[in-house]
């Protein structure tokens, strides 16, 4: 580490130390940007991100590195209650292997989300109007307008239901490829 890095991260220790454990997983996600891959820092990354995901892949790679480390089993610990104390994963979205966001340089999973598909959007529209048409089509005089109306406005439902992903970084929350 050179003595910048070492500056930082001596000020990021304090900082997490104080309680403000996302200035300070900043602080240690820069350092190794530096290509700083010190085992204390990893140690840090792993307390501080608040990604579990992220903190796992850690673990395991100073396991790989270092499997006799004296502070790896209690990091484990420590980890494992993190993981019985976060919200239940129903109500997470899904995530994706951790990156480096090119928009915020952090180093987190990405988040996969969906959205109705701009053809789930052209189907809705291509149904709707003419159901709404036969509908008013329908009131006007008696006839089987109405049901068709009532039958291509459900139809047009299903649009809504065609979906696409896509994936976010879970950091800044910028759109990613």
């Amino acid at each position: 580490m050179n003595d910048e890095d070492y500056l930082l991260y001596q000020q990021a220790v304090a900082i997490a130390n104080t309680g403000q454990r996302h200035p300070a997983y900043e602080h240690f996600c820069l350092i190794r940007s530096h290509g700083n891959e010190d085992i204390a820092l990893l140690f840090w990354i792993v307390a501080t991100t608040p990604h579990p995901t992220e903190a796992q892949i850690v673990l395991d790679e100073i396991a790989l590195r270092e499997p006799n480390h004296p502070s790896l089993q209690n990091a484990r610990i420590d980890h494992e209650r993190k993981l019985r104390q976060v919200q239940p994963v129903g109500l997470m979205p899904p995530m994706g292997p951790v990156i480096q966001c090119p928009v915020c340089q952090s180093r987190a999973p990405i988040l996969i989300k969906n959205k109705v598909a701009t053809g789930g959007w052209v189907l809705l529209a291509l149904l709707l109007a003419p159901g709404i048409l036969f509908v008013l089509v329908g009131l006007l005089s008696v006839g089987p307008s109405l049901g068709i109306g009532i039958i291509l406005g459900m139809l047009s439902l299903v649009g809504l239901l065609i979906r696409e992903e896509y994936r976010v970084c879970s950091h800044c929350g910028a759109r990613l490829g």
